[in-house]
């Protein structure tokens, strides 16, 4: 019986650890633009969002409504998602409807200048309205910026570009964008194995 039991309790113990700890598949927020991947939109999109695009329009998984081609940083390449924008722009994600697509905590993503040129930008990441990041990229030449922002019960994240120094090809970006997370906590996996170990070893 013991034998039997071990032989039963081991995969299910890997199947709960793989089911509880492997991290979520990410939400890419150029997903949730209204428009489909390599296309570009001006307008906002129910209930994920609200856009105001003063030049061009946002990309998404591309650099925006001036180019078909993917994001690109001089120093980390080619990316397949991502929001391509153009300072001075905003856009504002209502994070209570994604979380009825999957639970996240992270907001995370890779700024800078796309290769097709352009002046600095700056890069503002506000949420619920504080302002958490604040960083420049001064030119496609200049490196790009990883940045991580906790959004735990977060209900607003605000991605907003601004002109730094001359406005002219600010072709900006903000590469990978997306929403990761959420981890249970460990009671939630060692109650569910000694359930089934309570059960096993009953019988």
């Amino acid at each position: 019986m013991i034998k039997i039991s071990l032989r039963i309790i081991l995969p299910l113990s890997m199947i709960l650890f793989l089911c509880f700890y492997a991290e979520a598949t990410p939400l890419y927020l150029s997903d949730y633009l209204g428009v489909a991947s390599g296309s570009y939109t001006t307008t906002s999109y129910s209930p994920y969002t609200t856009v105001n695009q003063q030049c061009y329009g946002f990309g998404a998984d591309r650099i925006g409504s001036w180019s078909s081609s993917k994001i690109s940083f001089q120093d980390r390449g080619i990316f397949n998602k991502g929001i391509g924008a153009h300072s001075a722009s905003s856009i504002v994600f209502y994070l209570n409807p994604l979380r009825n697509i999957q639970s996240f905590t992270t907001f995370e993503t890779i700024v800078g200048i796309d290769v097709s040129g352009g002046y600095g930008t700056r890069f503002k990441v506000y949420v619920d309205a504080v302002l958490v990041e604040n960083v420049v990229v001064a030119s496609v030449s200049s490196a790009s910026i990883y940045l991580s922002v906790d959004v735990t019960n977060a209900t607003t994240l605000s991605l907003i570009n601004e002109d730094y120094g001359a406005r002219g090809g600010n072709h900006s970006a903000w590469a990978d964008a997306k929403l990761t997370g959420s981890v249970p906590e460990p009671a939630n996996f060692l109650m569910a194995l000694g359930t089934i170990l309570f059960l096993l070893l009953k019988k």
